[in-house]
Formats: C-alpha cells, sequence, structure tokens
C-alpha cells in the first residue's frame, strides 16, 4: 500500500513539476504491478538470471498538446519511485484516444434531474399517483408513501456513424424508486435492498449533450416510448389502455412491509430449531497448507496469488515441481441486460474495466463466506479515480474441504481387490461486490493435478416494475408489481499455459460416428477419434452435438507411453446471441467464442481497455484483432476462456440470488496424458484392499481408523457406513 501511495504521489508531483510533458496527467485509470517481460521472469525463476527489476505500471489518461484526451502507460521503478518511462497500452499501441464524457452534476446530471422532477410533480402527477398507488411528490422531507429519483443504468454512449468517435452523444435514463420516510422530518431514506425498489412503469430518457444543454427524447410508460408528455397523456387517457390503470403498485411506509427484499427473519417458524448449526469442516493434524506472504504451497502445489483492477489472478503454478501455467487471470465481467424499459434493455455492464471489480473485495465472513478452518489473507485495494490505497480485511480466504465425492473409488471384490482416494481440495476464494452483485471467485487445486476456476454469482437483481403482458417477456413477477430483467453473465479469463514447457500446440479430439460391415457384410455403426493439431490461431465454440475435447500439448516431451504431455480444458458452454454483425460486438467481440487461442506476447495483456466500453461499436480493443492467422504450433501458447450464464429472474432470486441455482461459469483443466498414471496414487491416506482379504474383514480407511482412536468425532460404530 505503501508502495501504491508513493507511486501516485510521485506522478503527481512529475505533472506539477511538467515532467510529464508533452502531455498533462487527467486521471489514473489503474495503478499495478508491472508485468515483466516472461522470458525475464523465467530466465530468473528457471535459469538463475538476475530478478527482473521491481516496477509498477500506470494508466493515465493524459490531454494533449492539441487539447485531445489520450490514454497512456508509463512504468515507474520501485520500492522508491525516481524515474518513469513509456510503455505500450496494448500490443503495437503506445497510446489509445479517449474521451471523457463530460458529465458533470452542474452541467448535466442535474439539469436532467430537475426536469423530470418537474414532469413528475407537475403534468403526469395524476399519472404516478395511480400507478404507484397514492406516492406523494417528490420531496426530500417527504413523509409518507414517499419516491427518489435514480439513474437507471450505467450511461450510454451513442455513435451516430460507426467508429467516428468525434460525433457521440450520451444516452441517460431516469426512473423513480420507493423510498422510506424520514425521520424527525428529515431526508427520505433508501430500504434495505433498495434495489428491488425500483419503479420502472415509467421512465425518463435524455440525449444528455445536446446542444443547448439535456434533450428529453422519451418517456417510456408500460414498455412503450412516448415524444412528449402531451403524447403520454393522450395514451393514460385513451380507453384502449384502461388496463393500466389497475397495474399499480403499492407504496410503503416502513422496512417490515417490504421483508422479501432483506435477510430479515420471516414470520413462523423456523427449521430445526433445536441443531441450528449445520456440519462443519476441520483438519484433523493442523492444516496441510502453508501461505507465506502471496505464495500458497499445499500437496504438492505452489503458486502465488495476485490482484489486479480486473479480478484475480493466479502466477507460477507448479504441480510437482513443474510448472503447469505461467498465468490464469480474470479478465472480464460482462453484463448485457433486456427489459421493457429504456434503463434496462440497452445496459451493459463491464464490471472488470469499468467497475474495477478486482479492488472491490469484501470482506470474508467465516462460517458463511469461507469455512471455519480457512486462513484468511488481507490483500492490498486501490481505490477508484487515482484515490490513496488501502488494505482490504480478510479479502482471501484458504482452505483444504472434502468434496465428499471419491476422487478414485472401485468397490471392493473378492480376488479382484479395490480402493479408494478421498477427494480433497485446495480453496482459494475471494468475493467482489460491486453494487447490487457479488462474485464469489475462486481457485481449486486437485490432488491429481487438476485445476477448477469458479466464478459463483449471488447478491441482488437490478429490480425494475413488472408490467403486466409486457415484463414477462424478460422475466417473472417477484413481489407486488416487483421484477426484474434478463440478462447474462459471461465472464472471461486469461489463461497461460505451459505444458512441459513453452513449445505447445493445441490438439483437437473429436468424436465421429464410424460405419463399418463386418465380415458377415452387415453394417455397424460405431464411433472414432478424428484427431487434428490445430495450425493457426482461432476462436471457436463448444457443440454438445459435436464433442471434442481442447487439448494444449507439449511438443517436446512425452509421458512413459510416447504420448506428449498435455492438459485439456473443460468449461461450461456460453453462448453469446448477439448477431456477429452487431456493431456493438466489436467492444466485447471475446463473447463470441467459448475458447480462443493465441500466439503469447507481452503486450496482448488483456481482452478488454476501458475505453471500449465508453465506445461501443469503435473499441480501443477489438479483441478478434488478436486472431491474425499466426502459427501456433510449437508455440508459446495462451487460452482466452469465456463461460458464462444467462439469468432469468424468477421469485426464488429473492432477496438475493441463490448460489445454487447454476448462476456460475468456470473452466475445469484436467491432465491428458501428462502423468504415466494417475497422479493421486502417492497419497498417505490411500485406501487400498488386494482382494486376499475376506469380504468380511473388509479394511477401514485411515479416517475412520484416526476416529477410533479416540479423535473428537463420532465413533465408527454411530457413522452409517457401508463397512459397517
Amino acid at each position: 500500500m505503501e508502495e501504491y501511495n508513493a507511486v501516485r504521489d510521485y506522478l503527481l508531483a512529475q505533472d506539477q513539476a511538467g515532467a510529464l510533458a508533452p502531455f498533462k496527467f487527467s486521471s489514473l485509470i489503474s495503478l499495478e504491478r508491472y508485468s515483466p517481460p516472461k522470458a525475464d521472469v523465467l530466465a530468473y525463476l528457471d535459469q538463475g538470471a538476475p530478478a527482473p527489476p521491481r516496477a509498477a505500471r500506470a494508466d493515465m489518461v493524459v490531454e494533449k498538446e492539441d487539447g485531445s484526451l489520450a490514454r497512456i502507460a508509463v512504468k515507474v521503478n520501485l520500492p522508491s519511485p525516481s524515474t518513469w518511462t513509456r510503455v505500450p497500452v496494448i500490443e503495437g499501441r503506445d497510446e489509445v484516444f479517449h474521451q471523457v464524457l463530460g458529465i458533470t452534476a452542474a452541467e448535466h446530471t442535474t439539469p436532467m434531474r430537475e426536469m423530470v422532477t418537474e414532469m413528475v410533480n407537475g403534468p403526469l402527477y395524476e399519472i404516478i399517483t395511480v400507478i404507484y398507488e397514492g406516492a406523494s411528490r417528490l420531496a426530500n422531507n417527504c413523509t409518507t408513501k414517499c419516491m427518489g429519483l435514480r439513474q437507471v443504468g450505467p450511461h450510454q454512449v451513442v455513435i451516430p456513424e460507426a467508429g467516428d468517435r468525434s460525433k457521440f452523444d450520451v444516452y441517460s435514463t431516469f426512473g423513480l424508486e420507493r423510498r422510506l420516510p424520514g425521520v424527525d422530518g428529515g431526508n427520505t431514506r433508501a430500504f434495505q435492498g433498495s434495489y428491488l425498489h425500483r419503479l420502472s412503469h415509467i421512465t425518463f430518457d435524455f440525449h444528455t449533450l445536446a446542444e443547448g444543454g439535456p434533450k428529453l427524447v422519451g418517456i417510456n410508460l408500460m414498455g412503450t416510448v412516448y415524444s412528449t408528455v402531451e403524447d403520454v397523456l393522450a395514451a393514460w387517457n385513451d380507453p384502449a389502455n384502461s388496463a393500466w390503470r389497475e397495474w399499480t403498485i403499492p407504496m410503503i411506509d416502513s422496512q417490515e412491509d417490504a421483508l422479501y427484499a432483506t435477510f430479515q427473519p420471516r414470520p413462523g417458524s423456523t427449521r430445526s430449531p433445536d441443531k441450528p448449526l449445520a456440519a462443519i469442516s476441520f483438519d484433523p493434524y493442523g492444516a496441510r497448507y502453508k501461505i507465506d506472504r502471496n505464495k500458497v504451497m499445499w500437496m504438492g502445489w505452489e503458486l502465488e496469488l495476485a490482484e489486479s483492477k480486473r479480478g484475480p489472478k493466479w502466477y507460477n503454478i507448479i504441480f510437482k515441481g513443474e510448472r503447469l501455467a505461467y498465468e490464469i487471470s480474470h479478465q472480464e465481467a460482462f453484463a448485457a441486460y433486456g427489459g421493457h424499459d429504456s434503463g434496462l434493455h440497452h445496459t451493459q455492464y463491464y464490471d472488470g474495466v469499468t467497475y474495477a471489480q478486482g479492488y472491490r473485495g469484501s470482506e470474508m465472513v467465516p462460517g458463511i463466506d469461507c469455512p471455519l478452518n480457512a486462513a484468511f489473507i488481507d490483500s492490498f485495494q486501490a481505490l477508484g479515480g487515482g484515490g490513496r490505497g488501502r488494505i482490504g480485511r480478510r479479502a482471501w480466504c484458504v482452505f483444504e474441504y472434502d468434496t465428499a465425492l471419491p476422487l478414485l473409488i472401485h468397490d471392493f471384490t473378492p480376488g479382484v481387490g479395490g480402493g479408494g482416494v478421498r477427494n480433497t481440495a485446495l480453496v482459494m476464494r475471494t468475493k467482489l461486490t460491486i453494487g447490487n452483485y457479488d462474485y464469489i471467485q475462486e481457485m481449486q487445486l486437485h490432488l491429481d493435478g487438476s485445476m477448477h476456476v469458479n466464478a459463483v454469482l449471488s447478491g441482488y437483481m437490478q429490480g425494475s416494475s413488472y408490467v403486466p403482458t409486457v415484463s414477462q417477456l424478460w422475466g417473472n413477477q417477484v413481489e407486488v408489481g416487483m421484477g426484474s430483467a434478463l440478462h447474462d453473465h459471461t465472464m472471461n479469463w486469461k489463461v497461460d499455459l505451459d505444458v512441459g514447457g513453452r513449445s505447445n500446440q493445441i490438439e483437437m479430439d473429436r468424436v465421429v460416428p464410424w460405419r463399418f460391415n463386418d465380415n458377415a457384410n452387415r453394417l455397424w455403426t460405431s464411433k472414432k477419434l478424428d484427431k487434428m493439431i490445430s495450425q493457426t490461431e482461432f476462436g471457436m465454440n463448444m457443440n454438445p452435438a459435436t464433442p471434442m475435447k481442447l487439448v494444449v500439448q507439449s511438443t517436446e516431451k512425452t509421458n512413459k507411453w510416447g504420448t506428449p504431455r498435455g492438459y485439456a480444458i473443460h468449461s461450461t458452454p456460453h453462448h453469446q446471441v448477439y448477431p456477429h454483425d452487431d456493431p456493438a460486438l466489436a467492444s466485447f467481440a471475446w463473447t463470441k467464442y467459448n475458447v480462443a487461442v493465441t500466439k503469447f506476447y507481452d503486450g496482448e495483456w488483456t481482452s478488454s481497455l476501458e475505453q471500449d466500453d465508453i465506445f461501443p461499436g469503435a473499441p480501443a480493443l477489438n479483441f478478434d484483432s488478436y486472431l491474425n492467422g499466426e502459427s501456433i504450433v510449437g508455440e508459446d501458447l495462451v487460452l482466452w476462456v469465456t463461460s458464462g450464464t444467462y439469468h432469468i429472474p424468477h421469485s426464488e432470486d429473492a432477496p438475493v440470488t441463490p448460489t445454487t441455482h447454476g448462476n456460475k461459469a468456470g473452466f475445469t483443466l484436467i491432465p491428458f496424458n501428462y502423468f504415466d498414471e494417475n497422479a493421486a496414487m502417492d497419497v498417505s491416506d490411500l485406501f487400498t484392499a488386494d482382494g486376499t482379504v475376506p469380504k468380511a474383514e473388509k479394511p477401514l480407511p485411515m479416517i475412520m481408523k484416526w476416529a477410533n482412536d479416540g479423535a473428537c468425532v463420532p465413533s465408527y460404530e454411530n457413522v452409517p457406513s457401508a463397512f459397517a
């Protein structure tokens, strides 16, 4: 933290002294650890070369001599900042066009809020007080059935001519929300779970940067957009729309009337009140893992934890003395919405680059976020906008857990034998909270050399009014008059594997039908493998109708059986529904692919830049530019893995989305001919029987012997078991 603040202060001092000329500092986008060239790091780790000098990387918005703005990146020496040098923003780009939207409270937001307040409290109040059952007018000191004004979603940039960043506007939408009355005449207050108190029967759309000031361009009433207040009043009074008067939302004055959006206990009995605590886990001999600062070691594994603005990183992943991956890092969490109101149907969130997901770690709660036997790690967290850094308490937890599913198992059979291996895993977990959503991100390491990267989602839905006959196209009702909107969560990771070194290739093993005639000339259908080595960079989607395995192989090393050592990837398929000719897709082109494979370059360090969010359709970085046909045979390769889920809102999402409903993304990396046999066969608690023991005398697994020796767990006789 001290180094972060020192670099920040140094750069500000350099700017004040004119040392950044010809640039003038405008704002700080990110300040993180500088990643030296991979070749230099490996020379240090593997060959005893000097350690690369430690440095920080600062990405800044600067003003150029012509008054335009650009993004540049500089490297600053550590631990005591005294020099800086320019580095590329991205491969082949020393600077990237940047545009400040110029939206300030004084110039833009305040006029829009004033216009909406005037319409709500004036000509539209008759409608408002009907659809929002007896709502009071907008006022800070409201005393009953109160409303507040809110901006819906992020600002949306509109570029009239594709690719022309000089001609743009900002699309802003305002709506209303339920508020609690103030105390003793004070200002109104937010409800707990305020995200589920948002009202969108009516919303207001503006072109923010219109000449002469913000301009109202539409009023969305019950899913239809009207140009003027007069048009809205005419539609309201049209007998054809008389049903609208029945689509009301109750206004409430107490938190107790809105338990659905809270974690407060519900009325009635609770389950198992005499045994309120569920099963817990513990380490019989103390933790089998070790933590040294940010280095974690467990059962032959070792790696380093790190963080960035985009999310967690895992570096230098080694198993049984061999490096499997140089880097696995989260890149982006993209959410695109659809809904009946204007604030939702064009909303897109870049929670990685724009909302700095990686800097928003929240404190892990023992027994809830992590088991009681977990170890907790504090973490540095930068504050947005160039603010000073701070330490996030309990930002990570590390623990070993029993998956309650065997890793290897075969039932004991006399004369044949059998045995098993317990499937325990080491988990490194962090929780990132961005407004309404919680992203639980983790890596799991397994005894057989498998790695699982996972992102599980919870938190509040982004609520909206539920309009009968309209809203069912985007979700389901969750409370009287309340719902949410259809959206997706699409996650992207950079996976830099080094399988048997840096010289790798991609083998595609496709399962295809095989038809043949037997000796009696009968036609049979079976199946076989169609193996292919990919020659050039590519992006692809997994299709269950054409099953396959994608394997990263060494071109230099084989296992005992002469097969190239490899690791295969299994990902949760997720398909983006945007047509590929949609102009906005250029800003999140990586969502088109479940897996993309590129040749490694130090400068191709990310799949998204902040400027991609600012200008949809004319991004600073189009991921497709990475896929330029280079050879990927015998090269250092990077996999860009995309996974996700579609969230269709339903009543069980209140108060928050449960982690059990499939709202997750992730992938698994499994050894695929990397070892000569399963790598878990050397564990100390291997359970084995050689087949000569009578069935009535089955041996006990070590965990049962340990329990029978007087440990503080139920005795073996009291544990229901097939071995009893």
